[in-house]
């Protein structure tokens, strides 16, 4: 019986480790994706500096949890995503603009993906 307590109590803990990275992940990828949209707004005012400004603070806040995400998640997830802000600062600095709307919407849609494949739903179960 007690075997059987320990078993669920390590069952439950995992459960509760899954639960809690998740949400962590969903809130991060939020916080981060929030700056981002936000950048555009400015880009899209023709304000390119506050722009720069808001998607380096971004990436601040992503590479601030670099440690927790290199133990979480994949290495090829987190490498896509630094690559998206490379590529989104760079043309923030030398004013490509079409290209930059674009470089940003790849670079959050890379964030909705980091974070959704860390959920707790059926289909990442199976």
């Amino acid at each position: 019986m007690k075997q059987l307590v320990i078993a669920l109590g390590l069952l439950v803990a995992l459960f509760c480790a899954t639960l809690g990275n998740s949400l962590y992940l969903q809130s991060l990828a939020g916080e981060v994706s929030t700056l981002l949209v936000d950048a555009e707004a400015k880009w899209l005012e023709n304000d390119p500096d506050r722009a720069l400004a808001l998607t380096e603070e971004a990436e601040a806040l992503w590479k601030r949890h670099e440690g927790y995400l290199h133990t979480t998640l994949r290495h090829s997830d987190i490498d896509s995503v630094h690559l998206g802000f490379r590529q989104t600062l760079s043309f923030l600095r030398y004013e490509g603009e079409g290209e930059y709307a674009a470089a940003n919407a790849v670079l959050l849609g890379q964030l909705k993906l980091v974070a959704e494949q860390e959920q707790f739903n059926l289909k990442n179960i199976l």
